[in-house]
Formats: structure tokens, sequence, C-alpha cells
């Protein structure tokens, strides 16, 4: 049996099914059905917005065992029909619903003591991460039957986009590629007890138990066509998709040969420029392609999105330092990349990248950082 609702100004669902023999102390009625919302969407490819929400899924508890497990909720047209998966009618007890969507359903741990994503981690590339909404609300069949449980859905996650630009004319920078290093690749996520509305703000603090930092073999890369850097910021995402990665604190690298603390570095050549003459200045073997580091302390809340602007060589800025770790460990044996592109520990140009950091409501946040 299959229920179609049209999404007035919040999208609603009904939670549809042939078979209540799981259900019980029902109360023959309206089936349980949610009007849902989701918080400050954006337009990037792989990030969930009402209008590309196409399945979510619910589990339900109360004073009896498991109302509801997994319950999907689908559409296939932008929001205006749904289909659901099973029909439940409302018990005689207050009902916490708890729903989630873009994540393998078999983490999600959901019972009357404890609410749980146990081990959760985002894809390692850049295009198969997803963004992770959840909700929390409850209600019953007094107060909810005839308009639905309203459903706010947060996102979960830290929204991470790289840019860069060269403040300097005389210098040119040839980029080929981004690596984000050290940070947090896995964690447990507690989902909240209280309503998800809109005045609701999902904290760091809801996640923990996070694994895979100080790993420079886990660092995330993107690589892609080769663009030179100009005095405007440009993406360094080489497409669509920002990163989708766990909220978190964490130090930054010490900017020596130490390979712990976070970091950004930018696959790259840069030139001195004198009219039509070039000289390689990074790095040191010709024609090859060498990562220039820069040290960044992350604390990182969910459902923000921060933009972090490299700029080097800007007025008393210059290039960074030699990326401790040189290699590419999506391609650890690259022959386009220096396995020693210059001397460790030591500024490239003199001196460090400048940069900022803005923070946005998705949340947004930049950060310009010099090199």
């Amino acid at each position: 049996m299959k229920t179609k609702l049209l999404f007035g100004v919040l999208a609603t669902a009904a939670l549809a099914s042939c078979n209540n023999d799981d259900v019980v102390k029902v109360n023959n009625g309206k089936g349980i059905f949610f009007r849902t919302s989701l918080d400050n969407p954006v337009t990037r490819a792989n990030t969930i917005s009402q209008s590309n929400l196409d399945v979510f899924y619910v589990t339900a508890v109360g004073s009896e065992p498991v109302l509801m497990t997994h319950n999907g909720v689908r559409s296939t047209d932008g929001g205006n029909t749904w289909n659901c998966d099973r029909v439940y009618f409302w018990p005689d007890y207050r009902v916490r619903f708890f729903a989630y969507s873009h994540l393998d359903t078999t983490l999600v741990k959901i019972d009357n003591v404890s609410q749980k994503i146990l081990g959760f981690e985002p894809a390692h590339t850049v295009s198969g991460q997803k963004d992770l909404v959840v909700s929390y609300n409850s209600g019953t069949r007094e107060a909810n039957e005839a308009g639905g449980v309203a459903m706010n859905f947060k996102h979960a996650l830290s929204q991470i986009e790289l840019r860069a630009k060269c403040s300097n004319s005389n210098i040119k920078i040839n980029v080929r590629g981004v690596k984000l290093a050290n940070v947090a690749t896995k964690g447990d996520f507690t989902f909240p007890d209280e309503v998800t509305d809109a005045s609701y703000v999902l904290r760091q603090e809801k996640w923990d138990n996070l694994k895979g930092g100080d790993a420079p073999s886990r660092a995330y890369v993107i690589r892609g066509d080769e663009f030179s850097l100009t005095g405007d910021a440009e993406s360094l995402m080489f497409g669509n998709d920002n990163f989708m990665l766990l909220p978190q604190k964490q130090h930054k690298w010490n900017a020596t040969r130490d390979t712990t603390g976070v970091y950004i570095s930018v696959l790259c050549q840069i030139f001195n420029v004198d009219g039509d003459n070039k000289t390689q200045l990074f790095p040191k073997t010709a024609g090859l392609f060498g990562f220039a580091a820069v040290p960044v302390e992350i604390d990182w809340q969910p459902g923000k999105k921060y933009i972090y602007t490299l700029d080097f060589c800007s007025e008393g800025g210059g290039a960074g330092k030699p990326d401790p770790d040189p290699q590419d460990p999506t391609n650890p044996k690259d022959p386009l990349i220096d396995p020693d592109p210059a001397v460790p520990g030591k500024d490239i140009l003199g001196k460090p990248i400048r940069f900022t950091v803005t923070v946005e409501e998705w949340g947004e946040e930049d950060s310009d950082i010099r090199m």
C-alpha cells in the first residue's frame, strides 16, 4: 500500500504500510505522518535541500518496543509527492521520532536507551561524500494525528571549501591538486533529544569517539586539470562538490618535519616571471610539481560552511613550507610529484602563506590564509 501527499509550505510525508502486525496498543485512526523542512539549504552538488531530499528514514520509540525501524519515505519528483514504505497508527503513548538521510542505515542504532550513529565515515573522495541530515521530534495521537509531526532537518556535517589566489604578478603558480591532512575521518554521532526546530543548534559535541586524525596516509586529496592562479580567489575543489567532513576541533601542524597536526597543501609549481622569462622556484626539480603546505587550526561545527582562501605571495606573505609528507597518498608513486621538493621545515619563498576563514550559515565561514 502506498500513500501520496502533496507538499505545501512544509513538505508532508506519510509513513505507509499494509501490515500492522508488529504494532502494539494501536488506536486505529489516521496513520502517523510528518511535515518536513530543512535548515539552510545550499546549491552545491553534494548538499541536501528540500528539492533534492529524495529519501529519509524514521525510527520511532516509546514506552513499548521500537515502533518502527528505518521506515523509508521516498520522492522521485523533487518532493511534490512521496511514496512511503509502511503505514503505522498512533499507539496510546508518546512516541519519539528520529529521522536521518544519506547514510548506511546499518550504522543507526536506536532503542529506548540510546540513539546513535556508530562508525560514520565520509567517503574518501569528495565526489562520494554526502550531506548527512538528522531530525528529532515527539508526538501523541491527541496532539499530532490531525496535523502530523513537524520534522525539521539539521545538517550534521561541516562543509569545507578551499580556494586560492596569487597576489604577486611577478609570480606564476600552476596548480594540479590540493590536500587536507590529519583531520579525523570516522566517528560516532548521538541524536538530539530536543526538538530540532529552527531555533535548535546542533553542537560539535554530538560527535565523539573520533578516529583517523594525524594520519597523512588518510589525507583527503583532490586532483584535476592544471590551471594558473590569478589575483582573484579561485576554487581548488576541481568540480562542483565541497568536502563534507566530521565536525571537530584539532590543533594545527607545527610547520616542521613533524607530520602531525592539520594542514592544507597545494600541489603546484611556482615560477619567478620576468617578461617572457620564467624560473622555477618550487619544487627544485624542473618540470615536476610539489605540495606547498600551510598549518590550519580547525574548530568545525555542524551545519557550518568553512571557506579557506590561501593567499600566495601577498604583501608580507610567501608560499608556505614543503609538505612533511610530500606524496599524494592516493598515488604515492606519481612521477609528476617531486618526492624531495625543498628543504623540510624552511619557508618556500621566505614567508608563510596568509589566509582568511569565512563562516557562513549553511552556515558558511571563510578563511584567508597567507602563504
